[in-house]
């Protein structure tokens, strides 16, 4: 009898514990992390738009971290080498466009594919980007890119 008793008045205290702490349960938890997906799909959607589609460099520092870490060989880490590196690029491709076909995201990850393109006279590449939010900002990228070849050996397409 004494152990039962001992069972219940630790059970009775976790309880009031996990209470008193603001625990949350698992269904609070699952709906944060849906949440937190679904506003950094929104984040790199905004983010490309602003960016990439209207070419506004300065709206980089609303979307980017200055200790954004980068892991394309041609770009710099930090904000100002983001910047400075399309600044350059966008200035010599002018017509220079990036159209998402698919946004993937899990938590603090979003990748997206996107076709991106010279100009309208462009094949193009098809491209994943991944990015790593943090304090809804974008903390890290990743990219992979691939020239879209006319000669295929299917009728699916690259993106």
């Amino acid at each position: 009898m004494q152990k039962i008793r001992i069972f219940f008045t630790n059970l009775i205290l976790l309880l009031v514990l996990f209470i008193s702490t603001g625990c949350s349960s698992n269904g609070d938890v699952i709906e944060q992390h849906f949440e937190l997906t679904q506003s950094n799909k929104i984040l790199i959607k905004d983010f490309y738009r602003e960016v990439f589609d209207e070419k506004e460099i300065d709206k980089a520092d609303k979307y980017i971290a200055t200790n954004y870490i980068q892991h394309n060989p041609w770009a710099g880490d930090g904000l100002e080498a983001f910047k400075q590196f399309f600044a350059f690029y966008f200035k010599e491709n002018p017509n220079f466009s990036m159209s998402i076909k698919r946004i993937i995201a899990e938590g603090d990850l979003v990748a997206v594919h996107v076709l991106g393109q010279q100009d309208n006279n462009d094949v193009g590449s098809a491209v994943i980007d991944i990015y790593r939010v943090q304090d809804g900002k974008i903390v890290e990228h990743w990219d992979v890119l691939q020239k879209v070849t006319e000669s295929v050996k299917n009728a699916n397409g690259m993106l």
